[in-house]
């Protein structure tokens, strides 16, 4: 069989995981396809499990090698490819089974260079690119793209979502692209894969289907604190800035990627790079390009960070939360039960008890209702 696209899964111990992103890489409508598991090093089972199907199934190859990071492993996935288009899933995921036929349809049909699509989250919400779902092909469609696809200082969000995974690629573009990724780039690879790709190509699509189920796992790569943040962001910002240098959008990208960056240190400051700020911090600093807060605390120390939120045009207060609610409202807001934060959408929960202990509970507690970790923020004194 000759494989019209191949399916890049990069292994980093996902025992536990691994079985269901390979079913369902291997229950796509679109059977054509090679399977390359490139197993970055696994100390645990994950190594055995693919070798395993690899025997069962003849469209599945298996490369083992030494632990050196995400793009490391990406970029020998790719240089072993056969077929002329590439998609990625990551081992700790699962795809629906006819999201390769539709995108690769897509590729072929419109000879586009790229398809980007979107992602349902470990919550089953849909998220899409907010970029107009359409074709874009002449100067001026990528143009109005990249205008906002880095950062879109209206929605405050990408418009273009750099994750790999719910893209689809041209091999001879992304072999070409993938060269100057340095394996010091362990955060934001996606970023450095998907935007040096996109800005090489000639005809693009967004669709606003989604068809990949992303798992959030506490303690993933891209979920822990990392010792060289500070170094891995200058390198990324560096490799990004010289692509764009390379191309004639330049001056539209580089002020969007200076924001992002900028940003990205913001918040990464406490919960990437293990600095425990965030008692010092203003509500500006700690929620930076967050939209929408709620706060669990109605004390002295709470109402002057809800004081912050309203007074700022940046921020849109959505909730306030104690568990005296005999206090009834603060500045016009009800209190409300923490268990109601499963009723409500928002970017960022900050607890402003001063207490550790209690504070503690809190913290607790809103993990036990769903919350995720990186949403929770502690202001405590």
């Amino acid at each position: 069989m000759n494989p019209v696209l191949s399916i890049i899964i990069t292994i980093y111990n996902k025992e536990n995981y691994i079985t269901e992103a390979l079913e369902s890489v291997l229950n796509q409508s679109l059977k054509e396809i090679e399977i390359i598991c490139v197993d970055d090093g696994s100390t645990d089972s994950s190594g055995v499990i693919v070798d395993e199907y690899a025997k069962k199934y003849p469209n599945i190859k298996v490369l083992h090698k030494k632990n050196e990071g995400q793009v490391s492993a990406r970029k020998i996935g790719i240089s072993s490819a056969n077929a002329d288009y590439i998609g990625f899933v990551d081992a700790d995921d699962w795809i629906d089974s006819v999201m390769f036929e539709r995108l690769y349809n897509e590729m072929k049909s419109k000879d586009l260079d790229f398809v980007s699509s979107g992602i349902i989250t470990h919550e089953g919400l849909q998220q899409f690119d907010t970029a107009e779902q359409r074709i874009y092909k002449t100067e001026q469609d990528r143009r109005k793209l990249f205008s906002t696809m880095i950062w879109d200082f209206n929605t405050k969000n990408n418009g273009v979502v750099p994750n790999t995974v719910t893209k689809l690629y041209k091999k001879e573009i992304l072999k070409r692209t993938c060269k100057g990724i340095d394996t010091c780039i362990h955060y934001h690879e996606d970023d450095g894969f998907v935007y040096s790709y996109i800005v090489q190509c000639k005809t693009i699509g967004i669709l606003h289907e989604a068809y990949y189920h992303y798992r959030y796992v506490e303690n993933s790569d891209s979920n822990t604190k990392d010792d060289y943040f500070f170094a891995r962001q200058n390198c990324f910002y560096l490799f990004l800035k010289n692509e764009f240098k390379k191309t004639a959008y330049y001056n539209i990208l580089i002020h969007q990627l200076d924001y992002y960056v900028a940003r990205t240190l913001v918040e990464g400051i406490n919960f990437r790079a293990g600095l425990a700020l965030d008692a010092h911090m203003s509500a500006d600093f700690v929620f930076a390009g967050k939209k929408k807060i709620a706060v669990y605390g109605a004390g002295k120390h709470g109402r002057e960070i809800i004081k912050q939120i309203t007074d700022s045009e940046n921020y849109e207060l959505v909730m306030v939360i104690d568990r005296n609610l005999s206090i009834g409202e603060v500045n016009g807001y009800a209190i409300q039960k923490i268990e109601n934060v499963k009723k409500i959408e928002f970017d960022r929960i900050v607890i402003t008890i001063i207490d550790e202990k209690i504070h503690k509970e809190v913290y607790d507690t809103l993990l036990e209702l769903g919350v995720p970790k990186e949403k929770i923020a502690i202001l405590s004194i």
